[in-house]
């Protein structure tokens, strides 16, 4: 196999591990508003959607843009990828959502990027 096809090979198996992520994060926010009952909001958010939000931030936390990473064994730490809502109390749709690290999410909470300065990566 020629590197040309080593690399759109890589490239396709990237994508599907990408989609599998998609699925599995709409699957899992789907089953905790469903534990929230009436309490929970509206998920219709589609992997197509976040797949072109991954694609849009070159699969980057669109807020902080660190690379999302996991060591060897398949963990992930604070750059682990995450849906985060952009109205916290909206539902997880297409327009209310963004992929970002989970230490990024953690920080904001209900709070804004600009209440959150220290978080923000600092300009050279």
């Amino acid at each position: 196999m020629n590197n040309n096809m080593q690399a759109t090979a890589a490239q396709r198996q990237l994508q599907r591990t990408w989609r599998s992520w998609t699925r599995s994060a709409i699957s899992c926010a789907k089953k905790r508003q469903a534990e929230r009952g009436e309490r929970g909001v509206a998920v219709t958010m589609t992997s197509d959607g976040l797949m072109a939000k991954l694609r849009a931030a070159s699969f980057r936390c669109v807020l902080s843009g660190a690379e999302f990473r996991s060591d060897s064994g398949g963990r992930f730490g604070p750059t682990i990828p995450t849906v985060e809502r952009i109205d916290p109390d909206g539902p997880y749709s297409d327009d209310n959502t963004r992929v970002v690290c989970l230490g990024v999410d953690a920080l904001r909470g209900h709070g804004s990027m600009d209440d959150n300065v220290s978080a923000r990566p600092r300009a050279a």
